[in-house]
């Protein structure tokens, strides 16, 4: 005899929770003798009719819910039968989870009799049934008499000669059955009014309650959800949680197996891969946990294991590990053979897919999954032959995948937690073992004291983030989603990184944004790909991606994620207020194509030729109507009718031209992004330094480019107000495919402001393998950048340094910063293309010679004015954009020209004086001039270059000064925005000559000239000035000021040192500079 414990109980010890928290027992007391004596009886008590409503309300339960209840006299009156069925479309009898298949679309009569003499009132009651010539296709009779078997089955065969119509007879026996085991006590009572009710006994528990709430609404929305994609969607995810409510409630077992039935039909019929596997797995493992029989594992094994397959997803053959895991411990027990429950040829099989699984290094997160189990299933083998030293390398196998899973946020650690928790009452005494369980708690408590101090960086972000502060928002919320890369905070991680993209967005940071986006997209898939199906966060974070893609000129990118949101306004349980909402945000998605379309070049338009169909059965009718006019067939939207009969083709060409003008349009790109054998070009704000990218026209060469312009974003994001200096206005960066080139290689030149990126062809950032290559270069690659165009305040050194590390700054960047592994998840290509959407193209729109273009300026004077005003001072922190760096010195090159002096020097009457810049370099002093002059001319016509000579300096010696070299920038004049910051770069010189003598000279022959030379000049070894007048540049303003004149708000203030002992004359009172020298010091006193 086997003395292992039933599954139910150990399922039960194990996970109370999982049960039913009532006490139930003893609520009904009905014995089965009483209810058999009761029976016998009911003729004597004149209970014939409650009987007939007692069988009717029993079939309902056992046979067929859709009986019609009778309402003509006893005994069936005209109708001859006591109940039948009504006929029931499939959809609502799908929902069904009592009764027989079939009900639903057949029809079948019933009779009911208490009759003593059961057998000449089943033969007239058939043939009553069969003469109402209503063609029943089963008809079934209930008595309340004890029929024996071989009396049953021979008139039963006889009337089913007789008739030709099967019919089914249920005596005594059948009906006690039915009571006692699927629990219908409660009908005997009801009705028969057998046995009594004990009201006090019935105690509900706290648990139960809640899911009795639940389970009766499920039932609700399941019986009277429609026929939309989204209600039959939802109908799927309900029924499940139905069954596993039902489950828990511990409800007869009918019904519960009724429910998974019900579960596993609709999944079959409307559900994903995944719901269908989910159904089928509860409901085995319902079936061995609850009800103590391993048929349904057994029977349904390799139906699981097909859909397991299908894809290579750890977490699903998890399951049928488990599945597998079960049978084996049966044999084990004694409970089946092996040969019964084929545990050779299954373990087999599973054991060379999870072999699959782990060899897969394009996806290490599952491939530490799939080790994990193949050292699961090892112990299994270990278990049975009790082998110490095999269970010990299992244990140290699982300490190596702990090992592995540091950095690895998706793997699923609890996993093994739950497992070796289950085994420490059993696992024999064991180093390797008890170095394991170390291992794990460390692990697990490090996980979880990260993810607690995720929730409260997150918090605090979204509070930044509500505050419209996107910048400190980042702070947080970079920090928070490194802390929930873990599968266990895959919810929070997937809110996180929505907010961050948000924050990205609001930052003016829209790379870093789309990587983002993609990430939380990524997550949310996941999630949903799970019993739940399609979850209603997938619109907002969908929603968000297309318009990050518009923003960027990714016109393809939007376009997928747009066929994405509308199969989910077919698919999704959407509210009326969120499907109305998902249909504005699909209009506002029409009308900003549009805007984007109306200010596209030929080129472009050019390319999309193919794309009119495609808006059209995305419902993005605008957009279409805009493209189709600017390619040159207005002509077909008169013949489709987009054009009605009171419209013209002049009316609409009206309407793309208002469109070129609004405020969205003005904020969009003008030129695509398309993989289509074209150059990539982009360009960016950091710092307010502009910086353009550029690659060939390979989609690798695109691929890499962005992967550059996310994760410098990234590292930048919170870069502003923490000592960052930018000093440089533009910077180029060109990503370069290289043969023959063994690793990643950074080139810059400071004279060009040009950094070059050389990557080998031989590692494709498409491959995961080099994921981690592409990671370290990036690190590498952010820090050159910087290096490039900003310095770093020495007075806040340590506070970016800080910054670095405290806000995790570097994983922050590189995490999320290659997108097109994300595209590949949610598209299934790495890199979209319209060739990836002809399938919803007919035909092809040519771009006509003769096509009308757009007056973009037509409505502009109209419209002028209509959104100008400030931005608030406040808030230009919060944004990349609201930086501007206007500057004429590269510092690289001046520092590595040494400027150390002012000469001057005159050429008589007829000639402007000079003034030369003396340098220690002379190569990169000719570099600076003859960037100069590329730049501005011969003539500085614009006074570009700022000169500006600062006497009375020191009041000690009235004869130094200081010069000053700007670029010289007047908003109004420049058209620069007043809201935005400015910044730029200067260099200042202190000349110490013990007179005023040359300077005095040189400025009386500039007052007469008018004008000056501007000259690079160097001293040879004897002290003899050498000019290069060849780089001389003519000037016509040099700004001379007293050092006292300079205040606050002054563009030479920049030229003074808060510890200037600036000379003032007598009789002048608080100079302006006297404010300006306070501010300094009071900003150097608070670094």
């Amino acid at each position: 005899m086997n003395n292992f414990p039933r599954p139910s109980e150990i399922m039960r010890h194990n996970r109370p929770y999982l049960f039913s928290d009532s006490k139930t027992e003893g609520v009904y007391i009905l014995a089965k003798s009483e209810l058999s004596h009761h029976l016998e009886s009911l003729t004597q008590r004149n209970q014939h009719q409650d009987f007939e409503i007692f069988a009717r309300k029993l079939c309902e339960r056992e046979i067929c819910p859709n009986l019609r209840p009778q309402t003509g006299p006893e005994g069936g009156g005209d109708g001859k039968v006591d109940t039948e069925t009504y006929s029931v479309a499939r959809e609502i009898s799908d929902r069904w989870f009592q009764g027989l298949p079939g009900s639903g679309a057949e029809r079948w009569g019933f009779a009911f009799s208490a009759k003593e003499k059961w057998a000449p009132k089943v033969r007239s009651d058939v043939q009553g049934i069969v003469d109402t010539g209503r063609s029943y296709d089963r008809i079934i009779f209930v008595t309340s008499r004890a029929a024996r078997s071989k009396d049953r089955l021979r008139v039963e065969d006889e009337l089913v000669k007789k008739f030709n119509v099967p019919v089914t007879i249920h005596d005594r026996s059948w009906i006690i059955d039915r009571v006692f085991e699927h629990d219908h006590k409660d009908l005997a009572y009801e009705y028969l009014k057998a046995g009594q009710y004990d009201e006090s006994k019935m105690v509900v528990g706290p648990r139960d309650f809640e899911r009795r709430k639940t389970l009766d609404a499920l039932e609700e929305r399941i019986a009277k959800g429609g026929q939309n994609g989204g209600e039959i969607t939802q109908r799927v995810v309900d029924a499940l949680e139905a069954a596993q409510l039902s489950r828990m409630l511990e409800r007869p077992r009918i019904e519960t197996v009724g429910r998974f039935d019900r579960a596993i039909k609709l999944a079959k019929k409307h559900g994903t891969r995944r719901q269908k596997m989910q159904a089928i797995y509860e409901g085995a493992w319902t079936d061995l946990w609850w009800f103590d029989e391993i048929d349904a594992i057994n029977e349904s094994y390799e139906e699981i294991e097909a859909l397991a397959f299908e894809e290579n997803h750890a977490d699903d053959i998890s399951k049928l590990s488990n599945l597998y895991t079960v049978l084996t411990a049966r044999v084990m027990q004694g409970w089946e053979g092996a040969e019964e429950l084929e545990i050779e040829a299954r373990g087999e099989r599973l054991r060379v897919k999870v072999q699959e699984i782990s060899a897969d290094a394009s996806r290490p997160n599952n491939a530490l999954y799939g080790k994990a189990l193949g050292h699961l299933l090892e112990l299994s083998s270990a278990s049975v032959k009790t082998d110490v030293e095999s269970l010990d390398a299992v244990w140290n196998g699982l300490s190596d995948v702990i090992d592995q899973a540091h950095g690895l946020g998706e793997f699923p650690a609890e996993m093994i937690d739950q497992v070796i928790d289950a085994l420490q009452p059993f696992a024999p005494a064991s180093d390797a073992f008890d170095a394991l369980v170390l291992k794990l708690a460390e692990f697990m408590g490090e996980r979880a004291k990260e993810g607690k101090a995720g929730k409260i960086l997150f918090r605090r972000g979204e509070q930044r983030l509500e505050a419209e502060e996107p910048i400190e928002a980042i702070r947080w919320l970079g920090k928070a989603s490194i802390y929930f890369m873990k599968e266990e905070y895959a919810e929070e991680q997937f809110e996180t990184l929505y907010c961050l993209s948000v924050a990205y967005r609001g930052a003016g940071l829209l790379w870093a944004a789309r990587a983002t986006s993609l990430s939380a997209l990524v997550r949310m898939v996941i999630l949903s790909d799970g019993t739940d199906g399609p979850r209603p966060e997938l619109v907002p974070s969908a929603s968000l991606l297309a318009m990050i893609s518009i923003q960027l000129g990714r016109f393809v990118d939007a376009l997928n994620v747009i066929l994405w949101l509308n199969s989910l306004h077919e698919v999704l349980p959407l509210s009326d207020e969120g499907r109305e909402g998902l249909r504005n945000k699909l209009l506002e998605f029409d009308r900003l194509l549009m805007c984007q379309i109306v200010n596209l070049e030929a080129d472009d338009l050019r390319a999309l030729s193919t794309v009119p169909d495609m808006l059209e059965k995305l419902r993005l009718f605008s957009a279409r109507m805009a493209l189709i006019l600017l390619l040159g067939h207005a002509e077909s939207l008169e013949q489709d009718g987009s054009i009605p009969e009171e419209g013209s083709i002049d009316e609409l060409k009206e309407l793309a031209e208002l469109a070129a003008v609004q405020p969205a349009a003005r904020d969009l790109p003008k030129r695509l992004l398309m993989y289509q054998n074209r150059e990539f070009e982009a360009s960016v704000i950091l710092l307010g330094v502009k910086v353009k990218f550029t690659a060939d026209a390979s989609v690798f060469g695109h691929l890499l480019c962005e992967a550059h312009i996310g994760a410098l974003e990234g590292f930048l994001a919170t870069s502003i107000e923490t000592g960052m200096l930018a000093h440089a206005s533009e910077l180029s960066v060109s990503v370069e495919i290289c043969e023959d080139l063994g690793e990643p290689d950074i080139i810059f030149d400071p004279g060009s402001m040009m950094l070059t990126v050389k990557w080998p062809v031989e590692l494709d950032v498409r491959d995961v393998a080099h994921h981690q290559t592409l990671c370290d270069h990036l690190i590498d690659f952010c820090a050159r950048v910087i290096d490039a165009i900003a310095v770093v305040n020495p007075d806040k050194d340590n506070g970016f340094m800080s910054q670095l590390v405290d806000e995790f700054v570097i994983q922050r960047s590189i995490s999320f910063s290659n997108a097109c592994i994300g595209n590949h998840r949610l598209f299934g290509t790495h890199a979209s293309t319209i060739a990836g959407l002809q399938f919803l193209s007919e035909r092809e729109y040519q771009l006509k010679s003769d096509a009308p273009t757009v007056i973009r300026g037509a409505f502009l004077d109209e419209r002028r004015g209509e959104d100008e005003g400030f931005t608030d001072p406040e808030k230009i922190v919060q944004s990349h954009r609201g930086y501007v760096v206007e500057s004429i010195i590269n510092l690289h090159l001046w520092d590595r020209a040494g400027w150390n002096g002012i000469m001057f020097a005159g050429y008589g009457p007829a000639y402007p004086p000079m003034l030369a810049l003396i340098f220690r370099d002379e190569q990169t002093a000719c570099s600076i001039f003859s960037g100069w002059r590329d730049k501005f001319g011969s003539r500085d016509k614009e006074d570009a270059i700022r000169i500006a000579l600062l006497r009375g300096v020191d009041a000690q010696h009235p004869s130094h000064y200081r010069a000053s070299i700007s670029k010289n920038f007047d908003p109004k004049k420049d058209g620069l925005d007043p809201s935005k910051k400015f910044m730029q770069a200067s260099r200042m010189l202190t000349m110490t000559p013990p007179n005023s003598n040359n300077l005095d000279t040189f400025l009386s022959d500039f007052e007469e000239k008018q004008c000056f030379i501007l000259a690079p000049a160097v001293l040879g070894p004897e002290g003899e000035p050498q000019f290069f007048t060849d780089l001389s540049i003519l000037k016509r303003m040099l700004y001379v000021r007293e050092a006292w004149e300079v205040g606050v708000h002054d563009q030479d203030g920049m030229a003074l040192r808060s510890d200037d002992n600036i000379l003032v004359p007598d009789g002048i009172e608080n100079p302006p500079c006297f404010e300006l020298m306070e501010l300094k010091k009071r900003l150097r006193e608070a670094r």
